[in-house]
């Protein structure tokens, strides 16, 4: 990304804290993981379902052109992380260079369904309130969103060292 881009994010509201199954999540709907390799299996799960016999690679392709990896707090690039306006929302985010077209939104809103009703590794979680709790997953809706990214730069050196040290520059 350069100085003024901008990205998009896809957002899958549940009721639940979506740190327990937000990568997991994003590779079922996308078949795309980030380098901590989590979510492996349900990429898998992915081709296998939307490509059966290998002969649709585009899916795949299309997925991975497609979906942003952002680092994390450890520096370790993610397609997704959770969270919303505050942090205990469960809203799952996956990072895309490009709007999405009708057909993958489609196919992710789909996915992220069948995820919340079929995963019984993901049906114990915590509420809102960080409460445990049984029931399973439920999707509360969908957005898409644009993220404008403005870079701004701020001389700190005086900060850094307390005085003009470096002689003179440009302020």
């Amino acid at each position: 990304m350069s100085e003024n881009d901008s990205y998009y994010e896809v957002i899958v509201k549940t009721n639940s804290y979506a740190g327990n199954f937000e990568r997991e999540m994003c590779a079922y709907c996308t078949g795309v993981i980030g380098e901590c390799g989590v979510g492996e299996d349900f990429a898998d799960m992915f081709m296998d379902e939307e490509d059966p016999d290998g002969e649709k690679g585009y899916i795949i392709d299309q997925f991975t052109d497609l979906m942003y990896q952002m680092p994390d707090d450890h520096g370790c690039h993610r397609p997704v992380n959770c969270g919303g306006p505050q942090p205990t929302v469960g809203w799952v985010r996956m990072f895309m260079y490009e709007i999405p077209t009708y057909e993958q939104l489609s196919l992710i809103m789909e996915r992220a369904k069948k995820f919340a009703e079929e995963m019984p590794n993901f049906r114990m979680g915590y509420n809102k309130d960080f409460q445990k709790w049984t029931e399973p997953i439920k999707i509360e809706g969908f957005q898409v969103i644009r993220v404008d990214i403005k870079r701004v730069e701020t001389d700190v050196t005086d900060d850094i060292i307390g005085s003009d040290m470096l002689g003179p520059r440009d302020k």
